[in-house]
């Protein structure tokens, strides 16, 4: 348990780093960014509930999902780093920018569907 607190503060430290380096034009995204990782943290032991048949058993899906969103995040500051050392005469390679535009598009397709998911989730609170 101590080593795996330990590379979360190694994670977490890696991750401040990479976000100080950042241009100030995008604190906005930057502070979006640290809120996450505040979330995966604050919410590791988190567990998702799923019903099957009459038994409801336990799985890890929603806490499996927060790190490798934590991890992306990682990866994305660090792509987002090193870019800045390519000009556009070097370029990149095809498929590197076609993986870019995949993962661009599948994370926003994710976030829609739960921004979605969760606007249902809320009106179906609201009193009537």
């Amino acid at each position: 348990m101590w080593r795996e607190a330990s590379k979360e503060m190694s994670n977490n430290k890696q991750l401040n780093e990479g976000l100080a380096s950042v241009n100030v034009e995008e604190e906005i995204d930057v502070s979006r960014i640290r809120k996450l990782a505040g979330l995966v943290n604050n919410n590791a032991s988190a567990t998702g509930q799923r019903v099957v048949g009459e038994a409801s058993e336990l799985d890890h899906e929603v806490e499996m999902a927060r790190q490798q969103v934590y991890s992306s995040a990682q990866n994305a500051i660090r792509i987002y780093e090193l870019l800045a050392q390519i000009n556009e005469q070097q370029g990149l390679e095809g498929w590197v920018q076609s993986y870019l535009t995949k993962a661009a598009d599948y994370l926003g397709a994710v976030a829609d569907n739960l921004e979605h998911h969760s606007a249902l989730h809320d009106e179906t609170d609201q009193p009537t």
